[in-house]
């Protein structure tokens, strides 16, 4: 698996694990929100590809009913426009699921096939210590 890859994947978590805790740590998540505007920002100004880590951890939160702030919402405004059209229900999937992490990361690698970052778990599935969910096992 890339690192790009891992690193979407890490994003990913880290944001079910944000919204989870937000719940019941609201001035916490005031503060990651912040954060994480600041560092959106940053993205926007080095034109960063729309397609990157730290858009996809703020459209889970988005899509999970989190309120953005502006750079924020810049970010993945931009995500949504480069994202295949079908990505909406991968994030709701994401958002039922959270409270499972098995299940979570299960669709998160579907999303992330469906968002092209996953086409050399195919050919190294045998290699890698995360499996497709999509892939059954072969028996030679």
């Amino acid at each position: 698996m890339s690192k790009l890859t891992r690193d979407f994947l890490g994003e990913l978590e880290l944001s079910r694990v944000e919204i989870l805790g937000g719940k019941n740590f609201p001035g916490a998540q005031l503060n990651i929100h912040q954060y994480l505007d600041v560092e959106a920002k940053k993205t926007i100004d080095n034109k960063v590809p729309a397609i990157n880590p730290l858009a996809i951890n703020l459209w889970l939160k988005n899509i999970g009913g989190q309120k953005l702030l502006q750079n924020s919402s810049k970010l993945v405004k931009a995500f949504l426009a480069a994202a295949p059209n079908n990505i909406e229900s991968s994030g709701k999937d994401l958002i039922k699921a959270q409270k499972s992490q098995q299940d979570f990361e299960n669709h998160a690698l579907r999303l992330l096939k469906n968002l092209k970052l996953m086409q050399e778990l195919n050919s190294h599935s045998e290699d890698s210590s995360i499996e497709d969910p999509n892939t059954e096992s072969q028996s030679d």
